[in-house]
């Protein structure tokens, strides 16, 4: 009794701890935010810190219909003083591989926007692990990062 009653408060901690983020199956999200938008843009851009306490892949992400159509797993590349964009199909994840979605790499490019994204509106986005499922995270946009 003793034993299982200081492994649930264990797990209270362990969860309560991971402040500022969201986490399940060992994946925890930190710090989502997404850019602000002018009108007529059409696509944003969300950033995070993805860290795992074991090996798993993001293998895309979504969000509402109401924030953008789709959304994309995007890397930035950089070659001498060319830099350039490209898809990829999954970004891996582990216990010594976190993932840095930020504004000079790798991030998600929410495509077709519905509408300009303003400073202090919050979503969801919901992302796809391999192992993990998927987990809901909260997005605040914000005009610099946090």
């Amino acid at each position: 009794m003793k034993r299982s009653l200081l492994a649930a408060v264990a797990a209270v901690v362990a969860v309560a701890g991971c402040g500022g983020g969201s986490s399940s199956e060992g994946i925890a999200a930190h710090d989502a935010w997404a850019r602000t938008t002018p009108p007529g843009v059409t696509v944003g851009v969300v950033y995070m810190k993805l860290t795992s306490s074991t090996d798993d892949a993001l293998l895309g992400a979504s969000v509402a219909p109401s924030i953008a159509a789709k959304v994309e797993l995007h890397t930035n590349t950089t070659t001498g003083d060319m830099s350039s964009m490209q898809p990829v199909a999954s970004m891996p994840v582990s216990p010594d591989q976190d993932i840095e979605l930020d504004p000079l790499g790798s991030h998600l490019m929410l495509v077709d926007l519905a509408g300009p994204l303003t400073s202090g509106q919050k979503f969801d986005v919901t992302l796809h692990f391999r192992t993990a499922g998927d987990e809901q995270v909260p997005v605040e946009v914000r005009d610099e990062a946090p």
